[in-house]
């Protein structure tokens, strides 16, 4: 029986792939045999994916960015292809 396991924040920090190689492994190696700790990472790992795509982050954009986007779905595939 496994008496102790790591912190919310660490496991939450190896959800976000925020720890060096040692703690990586040691963590990772832990959550293979514990299921409770497994469950906390996946549902970390669930929370910071959602938080990512979160649809409210504003990604601000100039008008040469719009500019050139839009010149780029213009373009046929060949002529992407060829440049």
């Amino acid at each position: 029986m496994i008496k102790h396991h790591p912190s919310d924040e660490l496991l939450l920090a190896h959800a976000g792939g925020e720890l060096p190689a040692s703690m990586t492994i040691a963590v990772a190696a832990h959550c293979e045999m514990c299921e409770t700790c497994a469950e906390k990472v996946a549902q970390y790992e669930i929370t910071l994916s959602d938080s990512a795509f979160d649809e409210t982050l504003n990604v601000e954009t100039s008008e040469s960015d719009s500019a050139v986007f839009a010149t780029m779905m213009q373009r046929s595939p060949v002529e992407t292809s060829r440049q």
